[in-house]
């Protein structure tokens, strides 16, 4: 599980987190680009909400 990018809806880069192969940080962003979550994965597996 890797996170390639991440886009808000007018096209600007938003940073993605960490995650690579399963292990690492996914950012989540509203419609309007605010960070509105982060959450951590080891081995694919959602470790903190």
């Amino acid at each position: 599980m890797n996170v390639i990018s991440c886009f808000d809806n007018q096209g600007n880069h938003l940073e993605k987190g960490t995650l690579i192969n399963g292990n690492g940080t996914v950012n989540y962003y509203d419609g309007d680009g605010n960070l509105t979550k982060t959450r951590t994965f080891k081995d694919g597996v959602l470790v903190e909400k």
